[in-house]
């Protein structure tokens, strides 16, 4: 698969700073907190800038905060400088209209297919493909019964070896992670599969993992359910890619 530089923590929001175990394992905290006008939306102006900040990041697992950051996806590979092919993860198509010169969670997809160094998209697990979304330059596979042997019959048509994978985790079953949005029905073990089976056959330039949930009173001396089971996901998909 390639070598990864290490994990980092991109604290956003500060939903990842109660996962201890985590936070263990990360080389780098980077405290982006202080930076007013990300959340849910942003300049594209903003976002390219945030990306020369970011350049510590590549070719790393970075652990970006909840769902509400997932348009960061989009500065960290505006960095990449040679050709590759982008896999999501998500249970929404991130592909909404936005203003000229803006940019959101919900559709910085769109905007991804337009980099030039972006060879294919393939966004796996969303509970619906609306009309406005076609674009063929991105192929997008809804949850199903069948969705595990679609996934890998679309990985293996892949023609580019190279390949950078974001993870929203609102595409999981409540299961196995809480988020903030509205969220699929993906087994956590179906995710895992797909990601060993890519490890195997490609070879991984980075990866992102968002989906945690709202922040909490530091004062808390319980460690609610949402972040337990989140930090639990964030481990099995961080032991899943660095595993030899």
């Amino acid at each position: 698969m390639g070598r990864l530089n290490g994990v980092n923590i991109i604290n956003f929001d500060n939903t990842l700073i109660y996962e201890s175990e985590l936070i263990a394992k990360a080389g780098k905290v980077l405290d982006f907190t202080n930076i007013s006008g990300l959340k849910l939306f942003s300049s594209l102006d903003k976002l390219q800038k945030l990306s020369k900040k970011l350049l510590p990041t590549m070719k790393s697992i970075n652990f970006i905060g909840s769902g509400d950051y997932h348009h960061i996806t989009y500065s960290i590979i505006s960095n990449i400088p040679y050709e590759f092919s982008l896999i999501v993860f998500d249970n929404h198509c991130d592909c909404n209209d936005m203003p000229n010169g803006t940019i959101s969670c919900g559709s910085w997809i769109t905007q991804a297919s337009k980099l030039p160094n972006i060879y294919k998209i393939l966004v796996l697990g969303v509970s619906k493909i609306n009309a406005k979304c076609l674009n063929k330059n991105i192929t997008f596979l809804e949850y199903n019964e069948n969705f595990l042997k679609k996934a890998l019959s679309l990985l293996k048509s892949f023609s580019i070896s190279k390949v950078y994978i974001s993870i929203d985790k609102d595409v999981l079953d409540p299961k196995y992670a809480i988020t903030n949005w509205d969220q699929g029905k993906m087994k956590l073990s179906e995710l895992l599969y797909i990601l060993n089976y890519i490890k195997e056959k490609y070879t991984i330039i980075g990866i992102d993992v968002s989906g945690e949930s709202k922040p909490y009173n530091p004062l808390s001396l319980i460690l609610p359910r949402e972040i337990k089971l989140n930090q639990e996901a964030n481990l099995k998909i961080l032991n899943s890619i660095m595993m030899n």
